[in-house]
């Protein structure tokens, strides 16, 4: 987010000026930094032209809105993940048939066939990022790709 900071004096020293590069990654503002940018605003606006209470109270209301969305997004992210560890879970001691993709031919580049791998799945792991793998024997896969279970 770019915020012309020249009328609004100093101190948002983490708001970056209009000529600055930002990381490629999405910056985020808190809302403590929403309020001290509402009021530097209100301390440097125009005396004989004052900004519209209504316009800054309709965009505090839009910021909270946004912050509670983002704390059910968190929410629903971890309940996904309890969700998924419980139905992973019970694969544990049970017969399954997983279809794992071949890369293609290295001589030709056609893509081979699928192939099917049925075991008892002795354990699930879970990576950093939450996505759950079953073990079958020495073999390990993302638990998407299980097509049946016995």
């Amino acid at each position: 987010m770019q915020v012309n900071t020249t009328n609004l004096g100093k101190g948002l020293a983490d708001i970056r000026s209009p000529g600055s590069q930002l990381p490629n990654s999405t910056p985020t503002m808190s809302q403590q930094d929403f309020l001290k940018l509402m009021v530097l605003q209100m301390q440097n606006q125009n005396p004989m032209e004052p900004q519209d209470n209504s316009q800054m109270i309709a965009q505090l209301a839009s910021f909270q809105t946004l912050t509670a969305m983002e704390e059910m997004s968190t929410a629903l992210k971890a309940l996904a993940q309890v969700s998924q560890l419980a139905s992973a879970s019970s694969l544990v001691g049970r017969t399954v048939q997983a279809t794992v993709p071949q890369s293609a031919d290295p001589k030709t580049g056609k893509p081979r066939p699928s192939e099917q791998v049925t075991g008892i799945v002795s354990s699930v792991t879970f990576d950093s990022a939450g996505a759950a793998s079953v073990h079958i024997g020495n073999r390990s896969f993302p638990v998407a790709q299980v097509q049946e279970v016995r």
